[in-house]
């Protein structure tokens, strides 16, 4: 498995993906990390996620136990954008980080900066066609579409390619 690491925007330092805070005491829980390259180096970034057209087919959601293929017409798809995974989504599903007392639809596991993430952190809903996203009490880090923040609570319609980023985990939607 990828070890990741945070580099500090503020002093350069390499911390571990776990960091909370740097060592000179800039704030990490929002920094998204990097594989790790090396003895402590920095690995060149990431590309965005595949084209369309190579990445990868619909899986079950990890510990779901059911296959979540998008219904035709109204499927909805959180792509993740380091790795080009992909999480299929249900009407009223709850997203969150794998871990055995989460009871959420979709559960995230195996993604760098995914221990940010709440085991309930958000909710996808369907209203007249149109797809939403609300941000959960229980999340202790950020939901934000396309960079806007979304209040404890707080909902926002979500449309085809917006930018979802969970704690510092960005995912592309994607709709049928």
């Amino acid at each position: 498995m990828a070890e990741y690491v945070k580099h500090c925007p503020q002093c350069g330092r390499t911390s571990p993906e776990s960091a909370v805070h740097c060592g000179c005491g800039f704030f990490l829980g929002l920094v998204s990390p990097v594989p790790a390259q090396g003895s402590g180096s920095i690995a060149e970034p990431v590309s965005p996620a595949m084209p369309e057209s190579q990445a990868p087919a619909p899986e079950p959601v990890s510990g779901s136990g059911q296959n979540l293929e998008p219904v035709p017409g109204t499927g909805f798809r959180l792509i993740h954008l380091e790795t080009g995974r992909v999480f299929p989504v249900q009407d009223g599903d709850t997203v969150g980080q794998d871990h055995p007392t989460s009871q959420a639809q979709v559960r995230l596991a195996g993604l760098a900066g995914v221990n940010f993430v709440s085991r309930h952190h958000c909710r996808f809903f369907m209203t007249n066609g149109a797809w939403f996203i609300t941000a959960l009490a229980s999340a202790l880090n950020p939901t934000t579409v396309n960079d806007l923040p979304l209040a404890s609570g707080g909902t926002l319609r979500v449309h085809n390619g917006d930018l979802v980023r969970l704690a510092n985990v960005s995912f592309k939607v994607q709709q049928s």
